[in-house]
């Protein structure tokens, strides 16, 4: 017995071999602690990848917040980051989604998990990670003029109807839901062969309401000579259609006004149907009195005989204006308006003094979304195409000077952006008729030696029409506005297309959606890329 308690004792004595058991518990402790570090870079890494694949969700998924639910955003990006987690042994689940339309906000927040590979030995079995990611629309102004086709073709396979629900989803994208937001601006300029600037615009600078323009004799006179000039700069020697309308009883004038002067003593460069020249009243340096300004537009009435598809609407002589056997001096007659009514049934397509004149009317840049929809809505499509004159009047619903002086300076950084829609060419409608066209026009007649000759081809005249819509592009794209162009239904190969396409900003500005359908996909996407996004955490 009493070995055995001295063995006991011994064995209590004994230290050797302890450090080995020390040792052995402590090698589980330094090789978690040693490898830790391993198992940090890898979350680290998984911190990383999922970061940006995130942020290119939220940059990608952010233009969808108007038009898509939370549920399906959320589902979208859920898929979008666990296809580029694919093989990465990073586990990914999605914490929340935050969309505030307003603001133009996305936020996205998830969790992330790895497994462990040496710190599991202490009972750690993965780590963990959040991250976010949210993408702002950018706050910098954004003034948007669509300039779109309202001629008659507009209204074969739904396109007007197309288009106006196109038009309103690029407002909603735009304007980020908000029926008033702060820093979206956007105007209107339908278009046929005329614009209609507002019947409102009279007292507006820039419309020619006393006669000072040049333009507001043609085909006007009161004589028998029909070379007879006029010396505008002469307050008794003017010509006010405006005046000539409110001597007709059953006419006024609707809004529309003509092309300024092509001047041929200027370059093509510089002259004003081409330009965004501020109009005046008088003189201006390179430029003739009253040459600035917008001349209402007044088709004179035809004589009743000799013409073409005429547009006979009233007598053609009555008490103090005498009649003349030349054709010319009836048509150009002025004394044979004041208190006669206009015939509309008269002729083929009589229309009166109005003709060709769109209902639609401009709409300056405004940031009352309702307003803009309104003006959309209250599109109709009839009459010729002139996408000059749309052209040009987009860029003065842009330019900060008059007669629309909604838009900010050029160089207070806001971005300026012209829509261009069309779903045909420019118009011409030459004949051998003395004025040398079927239709009056933007430009008056050939005869007026404002767009080409009496004897043109129509394809002479559609090429005019066509270098000064490009010419006027030119110009406000080196002003400062980016350009889109759409061509419904036109091929980009063609003629037509080539133009529109040396009209937009460049090739990936040009859109040429085939059918009517097609044009809300064309606009949203532009719309889209309009909105500029910046990543704010």
């Amino acid at each position: 017995m009493s070995f055995i308690l001295s063995r006991i004792r011994k064995f209590g004595r004994d230290e050797s071999g302890a450090f080995a058991v020390i040792f052995g518990v402590m090698a589980v402790i330094l090789l978690a602690t040693g490898g830790s570090a391993v198992d940090f870079v890898n979350i680290q890494q998984g911190r990383k990848t999922t970061q940006i694949s995130l942020d290119a969700t939220v940059l990608a998924l952010q233009p969808e917040i108007y038009t898509k639910s939370t549920g399906w955003i959320t589902n979208r990006a859920e898929d979008l980051i666990k296809e580029s987690l694919a093989g990465s042994g990073v586990t990914m689940t999605m914490e929340s989604v935050d969309i505030d339309k307003k603001e133009g906000r996305l936020y996205i927040s998830v969790n992330i998990s790895r497994p462990t590979v040496f710190i599991k030995l202490l009972g750690i079995n993965e780590m963990s990670a959040r991250l976010v990611s949210e993408a702002t629309r950018s706050k910098n102004r954004l003034e948007v003029a669509m300039v779109l086709d309202n001629s008659g073709s507009m209204n074969s396979y739904g396109r007007m109807t197309a288009l106006k629900t196109a038009s309103n989803l690029a407002v909603d994208i735009l304007s980020g839901g908000d029926s008033t937001p702060d820093k979206v601006f956007i105007g209107l300029v339908p278009f046929t062969q005329f614009v209609n600037v507002g019947t409102g615009s009279r007292q507006a600078k820039g419309i020619d309401i006393h006669g000072q323009s040049p333009l507001s004799w043609d085909n006007f006179d009161d004589d028998s000579n029909p070379s007879t000039g006029h010396d505008t700069t002469n307050p008794s020697d003017r010509l006010n259609r405006l005046a000539l309308y409110a001597g007709i009883p059953n006419a006024e004038w609707e809004g529309c006004v003509e092309a300024r002067s092509h001047n041929t003593s200027k370059p093509e460069e510089d002259r004003l149907d081409v330009n965004d020249v501020e109009p005046t009243y008088g003189s201006m340096l390179g430029y003739n009195f009253g040459e600035t300004l917008f001349v209402p537009v007044f088709e004179p009435d035809l004589p009743d005989w000799n013409y073409y598809n005429q547009r006979g609407y009233m007598r053609d002589y009555k008490g103090g204006c005498s009649w003349s056997s030349n054709s010319r001096v009836r048509q150009e007659k002025s004394c044979k308006y004041p208190g006669q009514w206009v015939d509309y049934g008269s002729g083929e397509n009589g229309d009166g003094p109005n003709a060709g004149c769109g209902d639609a009317e401009i709409l300056p840049l405004t940031n009352k979304m309702s307003d803009v929809k309104s003006s959309i809505n209250a599109m109709v499509a009839d009459g010729g195409t002139n996408i000059h004159q749309g052209a040009i009047w987009g860029w003065r619903v842009l330019s900060p000077t008059a007669p629309f002086e909604e838009g900010v300076a050029y160089d207070v950084g806001a971005s300026k952006v012209m829509i261009v829609m069309t779903d045909g060419a420019n118009y011409a409608s030459q004949s051998n008729n003395d004025n040398g066209a079927y239709y009056y026009s933007a430009y008056g007649w050939p005869y007026n030696n404002r767009l080409g000759k009496t004897w043109w081809s129509n394809s002479q005249t559609i090429d005019e029409i066509d270098k000064r819509t490009k010419l006027s592009c030119k110009h406000a794209k080196e002003a400062g506005i980016e350009i889109y162009t759409i061509g419904l239904s036109i091929s980009s190969g063609s003629d037509n297309g080539k133009m529109l396409r040396d009209c937009a900003s460049s090739g990936a500005h040009s859109f040429f959606p085939s059918s009517a359908s097609d044009l809300i996909d064309t606009f949203e996407v532009i719309a889209d890329q309009l909105q500029s996004l910046r990543l704010s955490k």
